[in-house]
């Protein structure tokens, strides 16, 4: 399996714009991009319709240009997807896998 990098974005109760929220996630998503992460799960917890979230990750999507990217959205995060998780933001987490571990 190839070095895993899942972001969980949580915009139950976000209080920034879509694009701040994106470009927050585009900085964290290159960031982990050069540290050699290759696979990429977010995971979208929100009760909105598809087309009132998006724009949070769009410019993420638009950039990419050299990993694989996943997108799920749920209602709630489980105890074990957020379980060795680090917490960056008020709306965003990551949990990190590296072959190997």
């Amino acid at each position: 399996m190839a070095n895993t990098c899942t972001f969980i974005i949580d915009l139950r109760e976000a209080k920034k714009q879509p694009e701040e929220i994106c470009q927050l996630i585009k900085s964290k998503f290159s960031e982990y991009l050069n540290k050699g992460y290759s696979v990429f799960k977010f995971i979208v917890i929100t009760h909105e319709e598809l087309h009132e979230w998006l724009d949070c990750i769009r410019c993420v999507i638009e950039y990419n240009i050299s990993a694989t990217i996943t997108v799920d959205q749920v209602r709630e995060a489980s105890e074990e997807l957020v379980k060795g998780a680090e917490r960056v933001s008020d709306f965003l987490t990551i949990k990190e896998y590296r072959e190997g571990k």
